[in-house]
């Protein structure tokens, strides 16, 4: 039988040494099992808030501003002409790498502007000209969303859906793979009739969506069905990496938007990505047994498991290739995310390897 589809709200404390309601902890195992999908509840039950709703409203003012700025001056800082991959895109810059449910192929019919953590190819978000204030108020609003994405998967943890890859401790889970963890944002834009969207997975570990308005619908059970729109409350799910390492405990499940506005107003979100420290490798399943986008990447473990050994630094880029026109290109003829991983901790620095086992 398909699971039941209900999206519950759940509150989470925002300080580490504050406890999780075991209440709490039980819808969110629920969802992780069903979907992969919840509402955060921005107020965190102890007086505090996950994200300052002050802080809330003024990355919601520079998404406008930078959508604000022309055409020409967005192309000017287009991904295309990033070797870090920041900057603005549209539907033109991305590979029809998402296919829906049915198997179709479809583009994504969006623009947007990217950005990236330090530790993510190399520093250097970009923006239009005259915009240098909107980014430093979108890499704030990242600090504070990379928080939340924390305490997200330490509530994971202590839920035990990460037993199977041996992870029952949040604070040594935080302090293994969380300390420096690799994020990016993206502020989107929809066209108030958005047409084909892409249906997709994520295929990190957490996002956290700061939503403008209703839209974005889950594939379960073989339909789609609406994620509520709850003013302050974020939506979260699971990507691919994260529900491999967890050996199906989480689910990371498809996904799309679907926006048609009567009073022609376009659509605004504000994805946060949340993957572990650079340097870090997990073991998962190889093969069809990982699912999405994990199951033919990564090395054999070569103890005959069948598992495979994943570095996820190189695993993000691989996606970041099979997203992105240019990037494509650029890593064709057998270069490979590979490649291009090794240039860039070249560039960057070398992070120490940490292996998790299962």
């Amino acid at each position: 039988m398909a699971p039941s589809f209900h999206i519950p709200l759940i509150t989470l404390p925002s300080r580490a040494g504050d406890a999780i309601a075991p209440d709490q902890l039980d819808l969110l195992r629920q969802a992780c099992l069903d979907h992969g999908f919840f509402l955060l509840n921005n107020a965190d039950g102890h007086g505090g808030f996950q994200i300052a709703p002050e802080q809330i409203g003024r990355v919601w003012a520079a998404a406008a501003d930078l959508f604000d700025a022309p055409l020409e001056a967005k192309r000017a800082v287009s991904v295309a002409s990033s070797a870090n991959n920041r900057g603005y895109f549209s539907s033109a810059d991305h590979a029809e790498y998402n296919k829906d449910p049915a198997g179709v192929r479809i583009k994504d019919n969006k623009e947007g502007f990217f950005f990236g953590s330090d530790n993510l190819i190399s520093p250097g978000n970009r923006v239009p000209a005259g915009k240098a204030a909107a980014g430093v108020e979108v890499e704030a609003y990242m600090a504070a969303g990379r928080a939340a994405c924390v305490t997200v998967m330490r509530a994971i943890v202590a839920a035990g859906l990460l037993a199977a890859a041996g992870e029952t401790c949040p604070d040594a889970f935080e302090s293994r793979y969380l300390s420096d963890p690799v994020y990016m944002a993206k502020c989107l834009k929809y066209p108030p009739s958005n047409g084909n969207t892409d249906a997709h997975t994520d295929y990190g570990c957490i996002t956290l969506l700061l939503p403008g308005d209703s839209g974005l619908e889950v594939h379960v059970g073989g339909a789609w069905h609406p994620v509520p729109f709850a003013p302050g409350a974020f939506v979260i799910n699971f990507g691919d990496l994260l529900a491999a390492w967890s050996r199906g405990a989480v689910r990371s499940t498809i996904h799309r938007v679907i926006y048609n506005s009567a009073a022609g107003a376009p659509r605004y979100s504000v994805p946060l990505f949340l993957h572990p420290n650079r340097g870090t490798a997990v073991r998962t399943p190889g093969g069809a047994a990982a699912g999405g986008s994990v199951g033919g990447f990564g090395r054999p473990a070569g103890d005959g498991s069948g598992d495979v050994e994943v570095d996820t630094y190189s695993y993000v880029l691989s996606r970041f290739d099979a997203t992105y026109k240019h990037r494509a290109a650029a890593t064709a003829g057998g270069a490979g995310a590979e490649a291009a991983a090794a240039a860039m901790e070249a560039e960057a620095g070398t992070a120490a390897a940490t292996t998790a086992t299962a």
